[in-house]
């Protein structure tokens, strides 16, 4: 019944449409912040490891080059370090 209406009326189809589509502008415009869904950031887990390498050979070659990579990160809001003797993780 729609379709059918649509296909006589083209203008009367690209009129609906633009209604609807300003009524959802002003609908999302006046929607309340508390009413938006909740997002939450995202989390980078990067977890580092390298077997047979000695603590100190760790922290040189592989965990100071993955911190200054790590520190470039633009709107960065905390950063959590895990170590072991041979394992090192990083939560961004």
């Amino acid at each position: 019944m729609l379709s059918e209406l649509c296909v006589r009326r083209p203008v009367f189809a690209t009129m609906l449409v633009m209604f609807l589509v300003v009524l959802g502008i002003f609908s999302f415009r006046s929607l309340g912040i508390d009413l938006f869904p909740r997002a939450d950031p995202a989390t980078v887990n990067v977890s580092l490891s390298l077997p047979g390498a000695s603590p100190d050979e760790m922290a040189t070659s592989v965990v100071e080059p993955m911190e200054e990579a790590l520190s470039g990160i633009s709107r960065k809001t905390y950063c959590v370090r895990c170590s072991n003797l041979v394992q090192r993780r990083f939560y961004v």
